[in-house]
């Protein structure tokens, strides 16, 4: 039996728990790993978390609210919202984190791109400095989380693809 609250609504407090996941484990990371390639390898387990409760949030929606039923499309939806949310809440984190917290983060990425394309030895030291002065024109906190917004939105929305195949639960109602 469908309950008359909007998908959306029902997805806010899952997205904001998600979200708050998320981000914890982030701060966690940020604050006791300096090296930013650990802290990118170890942030795919905050993925598997993350998968997990996608997983657990859209189940429970289908069991408390559509009655044990639900279709792939209104659990990808469902899931959708919820990656929505979180990439709204992590774009407003990843810009505090780079403007105002470790603003030597960008500077960092900065370092780390120049030093992986001074690798690369088909490059000219002129071709070299206009690849680093159009990056640095990237490379701006509000680029950096606007990005951020679609990324985590376009992963959440892969990761809701797959998810739904698990969580749907169709009638199979068989007419003769």
């Amino acid at each position: 039996m469908e309950n008359t609250d909007s998908t959306f609504k029902l997805a806010l407090i899952p997205g904001l728990i998600i979200s708050g996941v998320s981000i914890g484990i982030s701060l966690l990371l940020w604050a006791t790993i300096s090296d930013m390639e650990l802290q990118k390898n170890l942030g795919y387990i905050t993925w598997l978390i993350i998968a997990f409760l996608y997983y657990y949030y859209t189940k429970s929606y289908r069991d408390t609210y559509l009655g044990g039923t639900i279709s792939y499309g209104k659990a990808f939806v469902y899931m959708l919202y919820i990656s929505l949310i979180m990439a709204f809440f992590t774009m407003l984190y990843f810009y505090i984190l780079v403007k105002f917290l470790d603003p030597s983060m960008i500077d960092t990425m900065k370092d780390q791109a120049a030093q992986k394309l001074a690798e690369n030895q088909d490059f000219t030291e002129a071709q070299l400095d206009k690849m680093m002065s159009m990056q640095a024109m990237f490379l701006k906190p509000w680029i950096l989380s606007l990005s951020t917004f679609f990324a985590s939105t376009i992963f959440g929305s892969v990761l809701g693809l797959v998810m739904a195949i698990f969580v749907k639960n169709e009638n199979q109602v068989i007419e003769e």
